[in-house]
């Protein structure tokens, strides 16, 4: 009985040892988890401090563009403090120095944002356009970087030709001509099918003259005319539909309608649309007739006749219904479209671009293909591309 007692008392004894054992393995494996997240944590805020540190002495370097955009926020914030001082018209373009924006601390100087070595000048200058503010930051680091518009960088004399497929100097105008020319442009930064315009000229005022693929098609006008005694349209663009569809189509915001987002918006100006109508036997392709009336500060509108016919390499495309006018051209399509440009023979008729590519009239009531055209400012920053439709103009 008494050695039953005992075997017992020894069972209990190495249970509660085991017990202890166990218990004693946990509190050494516990001890050893928080030492090393300890360790771990050390490590991570030593890290830190040391990272804290080093970025005391040292400074992020920012890109040209960083830069930049550094100032034109800046610029913003400035003139939002001083809203008197902001252009209040088209005329007058107000610029702010980067030391003026350092002064008021709005912005560091931008040595604390430029490589070791590199020392620039900037600004900002503000147009109103359209009931809005364009901020255009300029930065000046001699050889080793300058802002560049879109213009200037496009019609550098490298880029012009005197013969062939390319850009050419004519009536005081940088034009594109011929059948394969790299004049593609994205107006808002992508690059499908809907966002691509071309490029047909820059103006005297260094605006660059955009045009794109079809949209829809409408009547140029559908009027009753009393000339004619027949609802054939009247041939005034002044007061004509398809002046009035072109500012609707500017308007739509729709993604799957809208031909111009917000985005692309913000650098296109407003323009005179030459509407002045052309003789059947006019010869001289230099926008005299066309340009003799103006629509005042439109925002979209249409391609005259001469800038159809300049598009052209041929030396036959001579009169307003000279076939040869189709060849080497780029603006020749497979579909009939509106020119802004009407003639001044009758009431009712209209210049349009026919699918095999050469001019002819038409009523003005017809339904025809509208190709939009709009004006991209001279502010307008070369971003990158070569005009291919691969790689189009990008500019911000």
């Amino acid at each position: 009985m008494i050695s039953k007692l005992n075997s017992k008392e020894n069972v209990e004894k190495e249970n509660k040892e085991v017990k202890d054992n166990k218990k004693t393995s946990k509190e050494e494996m516990r001890k050893k988890m928080m030492l090393v997240f300890g360790a771990i944590v050390g490590f991570i805020l030593v890290t830190l401090l040391i990272l804290f540190i080093f970025s005391m002495f040292t400074s992020k370097k920012y890109s040209y563009i960083e830069i930049e955009n550094i100032m034109k926020e800046a610029a913003i914030k400035y003139y939002n403090d001083h809203k008197g001082r902001l252009p209040q018209n088209s005329e007058t373009v107000e610029a702010i120095d980067e030391d003026v924006l350092v002064r008021n601390e709005y912005m560091h100087p931008l040595s604390d944002y430029l490589k070791e070595g590199v020392n620039c000048f900037g600004k900002v200058e503000v147009d109103y356009n359209n009931g809005n503010y364009i901020y255009t930051p300029y930065l000046e680091c001699g050889s080793a970087y300058s802002t560049e518009e879109l213009y200037k960088k496009v019609t550098q004399n490298k880029n012009l030709v005197v013969e062939g497929y390319g850009l050419y100097s004519m009536n005081n105008e940088f034009v594109y001509r011929g059948e394969n020319v790299n004049n593609y442009i994205s107006l808002d930064g992508e690059t499908d099918e809907k966002s691509l315009w071309r490029i047909v000229k820059f103006t005297s005022n260094n605006e660059a003259v955009l045009i794109k693929e079809r949209t829809d098609s409408y009547s140029w006008d559908d009027r009753y005319n009393a000339t004619t005694q027949l609802k054939n349209g009247i041939n005034d663009y002044a007061i004509s539909r398809i002046k009035d569809e072109l500012q609707k189509l500017y308007k739509l915001n729709d993604e799957k309608y809208g031909i111009l987002s917000k985005k692309s918006r913000e650098k296109l100006v407003s323009f005179n649309q030459c509407s002045g109508k052309r003789a059947q036997d006019y010869t001289a392709n230099d926008n005299s007739a066309e340009c003799s009336v103006l629509e005042q500060n439109q925002k979209i509108g249409l391609l005259t006749l001469s800038d159809y016919q300049n598009a052209s390499t041929d030396t036959n495309c001579n009169s307003v219904y000279a076939k040869s006018c189709q060849n080497y051209n780029y603006l020749k399509t497979a579909y009939n479209w509106w020119l802004a440009t009407a003639l001044t023979e009758d009431t009712k008729s209209v210049y349009r671009v026919n699918s095999t590519g050469y001019i002819e009239k038409s009523n003005a009531s017809n339904i025809v293909y509208v190709r939009p055209v709009v004006h991209l400012s001279n502010k307008a920053i070369y971003v990158s591309g070569n005009g291919t439709i691969q790689n189009p103009y990008k500019f911000r």
